[in-house]
C-alpha cells in the first residue's frame, strides 16, 4: 500500500456503532517511522453525509476535505473528516488483507488539501501529524508547514 492510495475495506471491523459492519472507503495518508518495531499506518475514512459539512451545519467546523464522485476512485460525493474519521492500524493488518480493495490514488493536490486538514485537526496527535508530514516529504510533496 502506498501513500495516497484510495481503498475500500469490506465489512470494516471497527465500526462506530456496535454490530454495524459495513464497507468503508479510506485514503492511506501516512505511517510511523520504519525504524520502529511495528509500523503503524494512518488511514482516513470518508462519509457520504456531506450535508453535515455545509456552511452552518453541525460538522462545518471540523477539519475536512470534500471529494467529488469519480475523483481518485471514489464512487460518491463524500467528505474526509480528519476530526472524526482517522484510524491507526498495524501496517500488517492492511497488507494482504483480503477485505481491502484498491480503487485509485489521490493526487498531489488532494494530499496537500488533506494535510492542511491534518494540521487543523484538534483530535490528531502531533506525533501522527509529524509522521504524515515526513511520509509526504518522502514521496516528493514538499513545502508543507511542519506540525
Amino acid at each position: 500500500m502506498k501513500i495516497g492510495e484510495v481503498f475500500v475495506w469490506r465489512s470494516f471491523p471497527d465500526a462506530k456503532f456496535p454490530g454495524e459492519r459495513k464497507d468503508r472507503w479510506f485514503v492511506y495518508i501516512g505511517e510511523t517511522s520504519a525504524l520502529q518495531l511495528t509500523v503503524i499506518a494512518t488511514i482516513v475514512t470518508s462519509t457520504t453525509q456531506v450535508q453535515h459539512y455545509a456552511r452552518g451545519a453541525a460538522r462545518s467546523n471540523h477539519a475536512h476535505v470534500h471529494i467529488q464522485k469519480g475523483q481518485y476512485g471514489f464512487e460518491q460525493d463524500c467528505v474526509l473528516d480528519l476530526d472524526e474519521g482517522f484510524y491507526e492500524y498495524d501496517r500488517s493488518a492492511l497488507d494482504g488483507n483480503q477485505g481491502i480493495e484498491s480503487r485509485g490514488t489521490a493526487t498531489e493536490d488532494c494530499l496537500r488539501r488533506i494535510f492542511k486538514a491534518v494540521l487543523a485537526s484538534v483530535h490528531m496527535p502531533t506525533r501522527t501529524k509529524r509522521d504524515i508530514h515526513a511520509c509526504l516529504n518522502q514521496i516528493g510533496i514538499t513545502g508543507l508547514k511542519r506540525p
